[in-house]
């Protein structure tokens, strides 16, 4: 059984089994037949951990291995040797496909087969692009994006910061206030009451 069968399983009995406990059977198969359809449709859609971890690292690595390669282009090195000194500040995949990129330039390569087969030479790839229609400087571009991409990673670790706090307080909103309002304020209530009536109910059984 693969993934995303195992996943459209799991979903339709959770909710059919939490169903049951509200809702007669017929209608909890409704719903778990519903909460399956639904992961078959949408659940392709999630992202995987590897995914996730790939996409995150790309995103640490990639402004490094851009300000490298404009710091060795600056300094007159060519476009080999400084995609080789970017392969060095990168690693698995990425740094693969930077030392192959290196190697087709060294051979004189044509910048359509040069840039191709990874995430990373792409971007690379219309960053040269980029910069030869605006005839400004490559390293100059190469920076800006570095910084780009720097930007956009803070701001989704600080978007993560932000949910994690989120988070954090639904334990305590969904299960410390009903835990107060158990523990703490019915008691309290069913004594007061408990003392306000008690009296009365006692002059009533024992009568004028």
């Amino acid at each position: 059984m693969n993934r995303a069968r195992t996943r459209t399983f799991l979903a339709g009995f959770s909710v059919w089994s939490a169903a049951r406990l509200f809702v007669p059977g017929d209608v909890a198969l409704v719903f778990g037949l519903l909460a399956a359809a639904a992961m078959w449709r949408y659940g392709g859609r999630l992202p995987t951990a590897a995914v996730v971890a790939d996409e995150r690292t790309l995103a640490r690595e990639l402004p490094i291995a851009l300000d490298v390669l404009a710091l060795s282009l600056d300094a007159g090195a060519s476009w080999d040797r400084a995609v080789h000194h970017a392969a060095d500040c990168c690693t698995g995949d990425r740094a693969v496909a930077l030392l192959t990129a290196a190697a087709r330039l060294a051979m004189g390569a044509a910048p359509a087969e040069v840039w191709q087969g990874a995430p990373i030479l792409g971007t690379i790839g219309s960053l040269v692009e980029r910069s030869f229609r605006s005839g400004g400087a490559v390293s100059t571009v190469l920076r800006e994006h570095a910084d780009t991409v720097r930007q956009g990673e803070r701001m989704r670790r600080i978007a993560g910061a932000r949910r994690l706090a989120t988070t954090a307080v639904m334990p305590v909103t969904f299960l410390g206030y009903p835990a107060f309002l158990l523990l703490g304020l019915i008691p309290t209530l069913v004594s007061s009451l408990l003392t306000l009536v008690g009296p009365v109910l006692s002059t009533g059984l024992v009568g004028p």
